[in-house]
């Protein structure tokens, strides 16, 4: 069994992640005349769709994504990410409800 990380390690992690993705994203947009956005639980849900907008985002044919197979790798979340998601949203709202 995995050992969950702590409510500190978990909400750490995140700022880290949100100030990188800002980071990221002022970046292209100021660099760039036009952005495009993949998220990956859009590409997860439906990846022909996605790589069709990224081929019209390119300017190729978004046609092609229909022969492509489908992707051999699976969804990385599990039942434990989700429990351990189910105790940080439990955690942060009993400690937002002590204030």
């Amino acid at each position: 069994s995995a050992v969950a990380p702590t409510y500190e390690q978990i909400i750490r992690i995140e700022r880290e992640l949100a100030a990188e993705q800002a980071a990221w994203t002022y970046y292209f947009t100021t660099r760039c005349h036009k952005v495009l956005t993949v998220r990956y639980e859009d590409l997860d849900r439906n990846y022909r769709g996605e790589i069709a907008r990224v081929l019209q985002f390119l300017g190729a044919d978004p046609a092609h994504a229909d022969g492509l197979p489908q992707p051999t790798l699976a969804r990385q979340s599990d039942r434990i990410n989700e429990q351990w998601l189910r105790l940080v949203d439990h955690e942060h709202h009993h400690r937002s409800t002590r204030k």
